[in-house]
């Protein structure tokens, strides 16, 4: 009797975590970002064959300035006006997925992807893509976060035109993971750049939430990032002062001051801050948004060896548990995605050296976007996951490099620090331009889903 009652809670309790899911492919289709199927279709270095492979993949939109929204091409407005139209032909409600991505002093430990608002509301300098001095430390965010929530209305504006379609908003790559680890550490990543964070995800938050149709996840960085939380190895609860012991290591506690906990207190103040009304619509977390760590799965891989760095967060699998645990020691449940748009060879990087890189790497395709992920979730002991997903398409820079005809107005170093080397292609274009050659690197021996893809040569 125990175990029928024990089966029908987990059925329940299932049934109400799978409830709102907006990648629920019983419920929902992707909608195929048009753009990167065009992208797809031009490409010189794919045969058709790999072409047809991809092509009709979803992968995500960055709203990255405030003319992406509806004044040139491609835009936000465009995207969301051709999905809605889909939708009146499609049997199940349509999914778009977009990144909402313009802070003030934006990505304030790098240099590829600087933004076009800085805190004192003059323009970057072209050349750098740094703000001026005033707004990293002049104690003042005004002017900028004015700018961005110019940015944000807009972007709502648009958005609440299309009520019938399902829209999900990935929140602010790096932003709040930045304050995690490089606060006061970096020159731009100031107790100003702060403010701007802070006040400019809340209002995104809060202006966000008054879309009906919307569903937001927040970017969490990834388990080479924020895996760091204080813990050690196990051998079972015992060992672990009152916490459990999980898969060799004990879980992170919500006390001490390390990467981990450091963003999960911001995100519990912003949470505080906004009210339950806002962060209802927050669905949950977005992992390795834009990056390359390794799933997981099949292969409990750690390529960095992070755990010799006392780093136990090794995977993204093992990283949604140590975080989801904390935020559940805050009060915070939510659900999670990754990206698995560029995660598909976990060995292309394996020196502490090429494990910090993060730019134009020549990995591999990694699993396709799909919500069918039981064989992962029972890997999880924790985290509840959504879905995965393509976040940074794959295919576009993550910042440029120079050589062979290519120019580029700002370099971040890290685009060309490992050029002689392997794993990082150079030249390339700039951030978020199509790049053909690294197309072909990434479809180099895919396997999506652990199945060998057969391709043309």
């Amino acid at each position: 009797l125990f175990m029928k009652v024990a089966l029908i809670l987990l059925a329940i309790f299932s049934a109400a975590l799978a409830a709102g899911n907006p990648y629920d492919l019983n419920t929902h289709e992707y909608f195929v970002n048009p753009w990167f199927e065009n992208e797809v279709d031009a490409s010189k270095t794919l045969s058709q064959n790999e072409k047809d492979a991809i092509r009709t993949k979803a992968a995500a939109f960055w709203v990255d300035t405030m003319d992406v929204i509806q004044k040139r091409e491609p835009s936000l407005k465009t995207l969301l006006s051709q999905a809605s139209e889909r939708q009146k032909v499609a049997t199940k409600k349509v999914t778009v997925t977009y990144i909402h991505y313009d802070l003030p002093n934006r990505d304030c430990a790098a240099k590829a992807s600087n933004g076009e608002i800085c805190c004192s509301g003059n323009k970057p300098d072209p050349s750098t893509g740094a703000c001026d001095d005033a707004s990293y430390h002049s104690g003042d965010c005004s002017k900028g976060l004015a700018l961005y929530k110019q940015y944000t209305d807009e972007v709502v504006s648009v958005l609440k035109q299309f009520p019938n379609i399902e829209i999900v908003a990935i929140i602010e790559p790096d932003s709040l993971p930045n304050l995690a680890t490089n606060l006061d550490s970096e020159p731009h990543c100031t107790q100003t750049t702060k403010l701007g964070y802070l006040e400019g995800v809340k209002y995104a938050l809060k202006s966000l939430s008054a879309v009906s149709n919307i569903n937001m996840y927040i970017d969490a960085a990834h388990g080479g990032w924020l895996g760091w939380c204080g813990t050690h190895q196990c051998g079972s609860d015992n060992e672990c002062g009152g916490y459990k012991c999980s898969k060799g290591y004990c879980e992170c506690t919500p006390y001490s001051n390390n990467n981990a906990q450091k963003y999960v207190a911001e995100i519990k103040q912003i949470f505080d801050e906004v009210g339950s009304s806002v962060t209802e619509k927050v669905r949950g977390f977005a992992t390795n948004v834009a990056n390359y760590q390794p799933l997981g799965f099949p292969e409990d891989s750690d390529p960095c060896n992070l755990k010799s760095q006392y780093n136990f967060a090794f995977n993204e699998i093992r990283y949604m548990d140590v975080l989801d645990r904390l935020f559940k020691h805050a009060g915070i449940n939510k659900s999670w995605i990754t990206d698995t748009g560029r995660n598909g060879n976990n060995y292309v990087r394996t020196s502490p050296h090429a494990c910090q890189q993060w730019c134009n790497i020549k990995g591999r395709l990694g699993r396709v976007p799909t919500s069918q992920v039981s064989d992962i979730q029972s890997k999880l002991e924790s985290a509840t996951l959504d879905a995965l997903a393509w976040l940074k398409t794959p295919g576009e820079s993550d910042g440029c490099s120079p050589g062979s005809g290519v120019t580029c107005v700002r370099v971040d170093s890290m685009c060309q620090r490992d050029c002689y080397e392997g794993y990082q292609k150079c030249p390339a274009p700039e951030a978020g331009k199509w790049d053909d050659d690294m197309i072909k690197f990434l479809m180099s021996g895919w396997t999506p889903n652990g199945e060998e893809l057969s391709l043309q040569t």
